[in-house]
Order: structure tokens, then sequence, then C-alpha cells
């Protein structure tokens, strides 16, 4: 019995050593395989990687064999590139070597009146033409430019920022003007830096006929002359940028002094009817007669009305007036008396048919018998 367990832990021992002295050695052995396995497989990877970036640049020099459009010169700029109220933007856009190109600006940024897209038109040797309306009073100012898009054919496209500074047009701030007495009209105003000229123009109230004068933009004034007295005129001062008209400033002037038209009137008809004083034929009495006379030529005066008064008539012309309504007289009375006798003989002869028979009743019979 004692042999039999003695001989089980000997046994437990030597296995119990195996394992403590075997475990380890097995481990390291075991780890050795797996990295070896895992370095190959690195190896396989990176040998795969490199033939694929070796082939794929071949390849995308074949699909992408176009180039985008190149940007555009720009041309047309106003002064510092500074735009005002009542202006267009107008500019050329020169692409090298390409003919067919969708070119449109996105305007709507600077003014809200503008609209998003807004085509540039071909105008030949790759030049593409971008006009704007007239820029509106709700400008806006805030924006430091726009965006310009072009479009190939094969779909490549560029965008280009276009910067520009928006301003409203400046005032004509303290616009005065004073009249001398011969009527001559002085204007004056305040100077801008921004005005590059002036546009004056007057005309008679009511009157389509209008007057009107360019100046440089460094004046600060001018005056008017030959202004008719007695009228009155409106006078309007306007800001010029690039031949467009800016904000206006509009007076209302009255000279001094009496009416060219009311002198022409009055003179006119003065002129024309004079009295003459001569002796009647009839009566030997003086009578007084209006003659028209023709005025004298002017080339500076137009008579408005003339009146031709109405001649007396002669004595001839009375009489033969006053015979005239003798006969009508004449004729009238022997109408009313043959209309009376008319009557006095129907009323007189029924009278006497009324008496006939009256007296005819009153008469007794006669007796047929005998005595």
């Amino acid at each position: 019995m004692k042999r039999n367990i003695s001989k089980m832990l000997k046994r437990c021992l030597i296995y119990s050593l195996i394992l403590i002295f075997g475990l380890p050695f097995g481990a390291i052995a075991f780890g050795a395989d797996k990295a070896s396995a895992s370095e190959k497989k690195v190896s396989v990877s990176k040998a795969e990687f490199s033939k694929k970036t070796t082939s794929e640049p071949e390849k995308a020099i074949v699909q992408k064999d176009i180039t985008s459009p190149l940007p555009p010169k720009i041309e047309g700029f106003a002064q510092d590139r500074v735009y005002l109220q009542g202006q267009k933007i107008d500019l050329n856009m020169f692409f090298k070597g390409e003919k067919n190109l969708d070119v449109w600006a996105n305007t709507s940024v600077l003014d809200p009146s503008f609209p998003e897209k807004l085509n540039a038109l071909p105008v030949g040797d790759g030049i593409w033409h971008l006009e704007t309306p007239k820029l509106t009073e709700n400008l806006n100012i805030k924006t430091s430019g726009f965006t310009i898009y072009a479009t190939d054919p094969s779909g490549n496209s560029i965008n280009q920022q276009v910067k520009i500074v928006l301003k409203q047009s400046p005032k004509m701030a303290n616009v005065t003007h004073s009249l001398s007495t011969d009527n001559e009209l002085t204007l004056s105003w305040n100077y801008s830096k921004l005005v590059e000229q002036y546009l004056v123009e007057w005309n008679i109230y009511g009157e389509s006929n209008v007057s009107q004068k360019v100046l440089n933009g460094n004046l600060t004034g001018t005056k008017i002359n030959n202004l008719q007295s007695g009228t009155s005129y409106v006078v309007k001062v306007l800001i010029l940028k690039k031949g467009e008209k800016g904000r206006v400033t509009e007076l209302n002037v009255k000279t001094s002094g009496i009416s060219p038209k009311s002198v022409i009137g009055t003179s006119s008809i003065n002129n024309t009817l004079t009295t003459k004083t001569t002796p009647s034929i009839g009566n030997g009495v003086a009578t007084t007669k209006r003659v028209a006379q023709t005025p004298k030529s002017d080339a500076n005066v137009t008579p408005e009305a003339t009146t031709s008064p109405t001649p007396s008539p002669t004595p001839s012309e009375k009489g033969a007036a006053a015979g005239g309504w003798s006969k009508l007289l004449v004729a009238l009375s022997i109408l009313i008396i043959a209309a009376g006798a008319a009557l006095g003989g129907y009323y007189g002869y029924e009278w006497l048919m009324l008496r006939s028979k009256d007296k005819e009743d009153r008469e007794p019979p006669e007796s047929n018998s005998r005595w």
C-alpha cells in the first residue's frame, strides 16, 4: 500500500516538473512561428500596394486630358473701381484660346433688382461682354464685389472674384442762386471729388424747349445769361458719371421785370386801333369813326389779336332802311283792314239772315174762309 502511494507521488512530481519547464519553451516556439507568418503577410500586402501605385498614375493621365479655362483678363472698370447710383457696370473679359464658353456673373449681390445670373455675350476673338442695368438707390454698398463664372463644353469651370466699390451718388449740397438786375442767374455749390462732370439744364416753366451745358467736376458754380424778364424758369443741376445722369437738384426761379409776352400783347392792340374824326355828310356834325391800321413790322413783336371796328351806316343806308320799314307797316295795315272787312261782312250777313227769319215768324197766316 505504501509502495503504491510512493509511486503515485513520484509520477505527480515528474509530471509537475515537465509542465513547469516545458510550457515556457512551447510558448516561445509558438510565438516565433506566428511572427514569421505575420511578416510574410505584411510583405505580400506591400508588394500589392506598390503594384497599384505604379499603375494608377498612367490611368489618371489618360482620363485627365482636358484642362480648365484660364482666368480671364478683365477691362473696362470705372476710375478706382468705384460705381455710383445711376451707373452701369460695363466690362470686357478676355479668355485666351477659348471660343465656346458659358460666361455669367452673380450680380444680385450688387443690387437686389439685378438678376442672380446675368449672362455675358460673346463678341468674338475670345472676348465676352458683361453689362448690368443701372444701379438703383437700393444698391448694396456693403458688398466688396461679385463673381464671374466660365464653363467649357466638357464641364470644366472656373470662377473669378471681381472687386469693386459701390457708393451712393453724392448729393448737390448747398446749391444756392442769385439774380442780378439784368436777370443774370448765378449758381453755386460745394466741391466733391467724386463728381466727374455737372450738367446744368434750364427752361421756361411749362415749355419743353430745354437749354443745357456741361461743366467740369472741379467747378463749383456757373452763370446763365439772357433770361427773359418777369418769367418763371425751372433750373436743374445734375451729376454726370461716365455720361450717366446721377442725382438732380431742381430750382424754381422767377426773373424780375415785366414779361415780354404781356408787353407784346398790349402794344399790338394799342397800335392796331386808332381814332379818326371825320365830318358827317348829312347834318354837318362831326362824328367819330374807328379805323383799323396795320402795325409796323417787327421781327421780335408778334401781335396776338387785332380788332376790326364796325363802320357807321351812311344816310342813304339809313333812308333805305327807313323806307323798308314803312312799306312793311303799310302792308300790315292793309292786311288788318282786309281781315276786319271780311269778319264784318260775315257777321253782317248772319245778322240779316236771322232778322228776316224772325220777321217771317211774327206775321200771321192768311185765312181762306169766306163770310
